[in-house]
Parts: C-alpha cells; structure tokens; sequence
C-alpha cells in the first residue's frame, strides 16, 4: 500500500473518531451516571411530574422491586448536595506528577511497511511460480495477521500521543491545578 494512500486512509479514521457523538444532550442537570442510590446502589433516573418545573430523582431499583426503601428526592434538593462534593473532590484532585513517556511512532509504521513489502514479496514469489498454493495461502494469512497487530500497535500509540499532548495542555494552560 503506497504511503499516500495510508496517510489519507489514518486521516479519515481519525476525522470519524473525533466526530461528536450523536443523540441529545441531557434534559435534566444530572443523569444516573452521577446519582446513585444510598440503598441499593442503584442509578437514579430523572422525571418530571405534573409540571415540567418539578423534577424528581428516582431509584430504578423502585420500580424493579429491586430497593427496600426507593428513594425519591427532589432535583432542587439533591444538586447542591452533588455540587458541594464536587467540588471537594474537585480541590483534593491533582494532577499526575510523571506520565509514561511516548512510545516512538517512527518503528511502529516502519513494522508495518515491513509487513507490507513481505506481502508483495510473497505475492509476487507465487505470481512465479516458487510457492505452492497452500504455502502462499498459509504464509499470506500470517503476514496478514502481522499487520493487523502492528496496526494496532501504531493505533494506540497515535492515540497515547495525542492524549499526552492534551494532557501537556492542559497542564500548561493550569499550571496551579492540583497546587
């Protein structure tokens, strides 16, 4: 595969995977991924009633049978208590002191190339008639495998890369966090 044709093709995963995801955003301040249960452990969902101003928090377990006491709890009453731990959490939070350092990208694409021309040199020992069918096929299906692996090593440390270079501006933009 010719370099121009990889580049273009890393390009356009990477413009999928940076894509927001779809659907809408929540109708209520807090969803079940922040609220749980003191009972059963289980997520609270939002509702409404009777008026759109009222929202209420909920246990699933409730309705499941699942929670000896359901609880249910005002939204107006339960956010500032979610605010204030928060924001102590928010206080005791620092940020790491050493982060790995990156693995270099320049070997990883190197053993893909490599790969790559192992691939044309089988193809083209068989297109010659110096391996068997069944050889070509076993020794393709391995090389295959190869590249798929070294892929996925460059993959993750494109990503790892730019995670860290986030991580340093975030770092850089607040020097004082976690002071």
């Amino acid at each position: 595969m010719p370099l121009e044709v990889y580049e273009k093709t890393l390009a356009i995963r990477e413009a999928r995977r940076r894509r927001p995801q779809a659907g809408r955003p929540p109708r209520v301040p807090l969803t079940g991924r922040h609220v749980r249960c003191g009972t059963c452990g289980g997520r609270l969902y939002a509702r409404y009633q009777r008026k759109p101003t009222v929202l209420y928090y909920s246990c699933k377990g409730r309705k499941l049978g699942l929670c000896e006491r359901g609880v249910a709890m005002r939204g107006e009453e339960l956010t500032p208590h979610v605010e204030e731990r928060f924001f102590q959490r928010l206080k005791r939070a620092h940020a790491p002191r050493a982060r790995p350092s990156a693995q270099p990208i320049g070997p990883l694409r190197e053993a893909v190339d490599q790969v790559e021309q192992a691939l044309g040199r089988l193809a083209s020992m068989y297109a010659e008639g110096e391996l068997l069918q069944g050889e070509y096929r076993a020794a393709r299906e391995l090389q295959l495998k190869r590249r798929e692996k070294a892929e996925r090593k460059l993959e993750r440390a494109v990503g790892r890369t730019e995670d860290m270079a986030q991580a340093d501006a975030i770092d850089q933009t607040w020097e004082d966090l976690g002071r």
